[in-house]
Formats: structure tokens, sequence, C-alpha cells
């Protein structure tokens, strides 16, 4: 997990986020790959968003959560990562994919800044970054690794809202050998804007233990979200998260992690982080 560092104090802001709306799209429930996206509004802008996995019999992992590539909606992707545990073979159910886009309107200075990276043959740990340009902050981050072997492990943003961090694992090898000529690739989004009222990152993060995990974070009163990111820590290849998204009310980021089918048996951490503004 990347680390987080002390809460931000920030900068002189200028105008509020107005005509916030969160949209929400999900997936037939199926074994096929799929694909969610929620599309903002005509008049609004894209400013962050969140995806989760339903269903999947714990076999599912949430891989990609960013921007579509118009930057006119928010996509989330999954994809099944069957394995063995004790002997016996844990294959996915049916699953759906739902992603949210959180819109408005009323900032200045939006971009959607995207940085793309490689994965190599035989690398099993990465990280990328994307920089929000000078005078800007990050109000939304988006991350993603593809290909079923990879697990997005952090998206996260610093203290100074200025650069959105993606780590990623490859997950256990069935056998010595499996994954060795596997390459893949993945993709880092900060979405920013002049700053504006209330912006600051929140987290927060769960007990270490091995079970699975489900954490939320709190904006700070007179804030809501308008980013979401989460990261595993300890966790190394063997747990993966299934849900970052915006909550049941307007203030909250939840994350859910859990084993990968294969198990492990050291305890690791979630967290669950927000970007809040006025």
């Amino acid at each position: 997990m990347v680390a987080l560092a002390a809460a931000l104090v920030p900068a002189v802001p200028a105008a509020a986020v107005s005509g916030r709306v969160v949209v929400s799209a999900t997936t037939p429930t199926n074994l096929a790959f799929k694909i969610a996206e929620a599309a903002c509004p005509t008049g609004t802008l894209l400013l962050g968003g969140g995806g989760r996995v339903i269903g999947g019999n714990g076999v599912v992992q949430l891989n990609h959560s960013g921007p579509r590539s118009d930057g006119r909606a928010w996509s989330a992707i999954a994809y099944e990562h069957a394995a063995y545990r004790d002997g016996v073979l844990i294959v996915a159910t049916p699953w759906a994919v739902q992603s949210w886009a959180i819109c408005g309107t009323g900032v200045t200075g939006h971009s959607i800044v995207h940085t793309e990276f490689t994965t190599l043959a035989g690398q099993t740990t990465g990280t990328a970054k994307a920089y929000c340009p000078k005078g800007r902050k990050a109000i939304g981050l988006g991350g993603s690794v593809h290909k079923s072997p990879y697990i997005l492990d952090d998206l996260v943003v610093d203290a100074d809202l200025g650069m959105v961090t993606v780590q990623w694992n490859r997950a256990r090898e069935a056998a010595p050998g499996d994954y060795a000529d596997v390459t893949g690739y993945g993709d880092v989004w900060a979405i920013c804007v002049a700053p504006v009222p209330g912006q600051q990152r929140a987290y927060a993060s769960s007990p270490f233990s091995t079970s699975d995990k489900a954490v939320v974070a709190y904006c700070p009163p007179g804030t809501t979200v308008h980013g979401v990111g989460g990261a595993l820590a300890g966790a190394d290849n063997g747990a993966k998260i299934e849900a970052m998204m915006p909550w049941t009310t307007s203030d909250t980021v939840s994350v859910s992690a859990r084993q990968m089918a294969y198990g492990m048996s050291t305890p690791w951490q979630a967290t669950a982080l927000a970007i809040c503004a006025a």
C-alpha cells in the first residue's frame, strides 16, 4: 500500500462545486465479461466515480474504475480469477458490475490527466502516477490494471491533492511459471480543477486481520464526496478490492475487499479514501 500522509490544509479556494449529481449504471448479471458505464448529464463535468462487483462467489475483482475515453462517463470493469483452494477449484457464480459517475458544475480549470503503463513479462508489482498541472488540485481519481492475473491494489491521492498513484500486484500462479510470459497494461487518471472550498482528502482504515473487509470513510461536515479511492496493505497478492464506491449518503465512501480465491493466512488491511469538497 502506498503510504498516506497527514491531512491536507486547503489552499485559498475559488467558487464551490455546484450542481453535484451522482449517476449509476449496472450491467446484467451473468458470467460474461462486462463494463458498466454511468454517463454525466448534459451540461455537467465528470468529477469522479466508483465501481463495485455484485456476486461472483469471491472470484471476481474490480480491476478498473476510471473515466471513459471521452471524459463524459465513469467506467467500471471487473475480471474473474478462478483458483484452487485446498485442492478445490473455486469458480465464479453469475455477477454484475455497477458504476457511479459523480458530476457537477461551477468548477474552473477542469482537466483529466491520464498516464498509461505497461506490465512487463515477469513483473510482479509496480506503480504509476498522474500529476495535476500547477495551480490545480485533484478532485477525482481513477485507476486500472487489465487482465485477470493482475490485482488493482491501490488507488490513492497524496495529501496535497497533486498526485494520483496506482499500485498493482500480480496474482499468485496456480503452478510455477504460469504467468512468466504474461504482459498487461493499465491506467491512472487525475481529474484536476482550480482549488475549491473544503477540498481535502479523508480516509479510514480497517484493523489488520485475515478476514474480509468493509471500510467507510467520511467527509468532514459541510463537504461531500467527489473522488473515490482505496488501498490494501499487507495483502501482497492474497486479497483484492471488490468495491470502491460512493456510499448511501453524499459524504461517505465505501471500500470492500476479500481474499483471493486461493486464500491467504497473513493479516492485511483495507483503506477507503474520499476526496471531499463543499
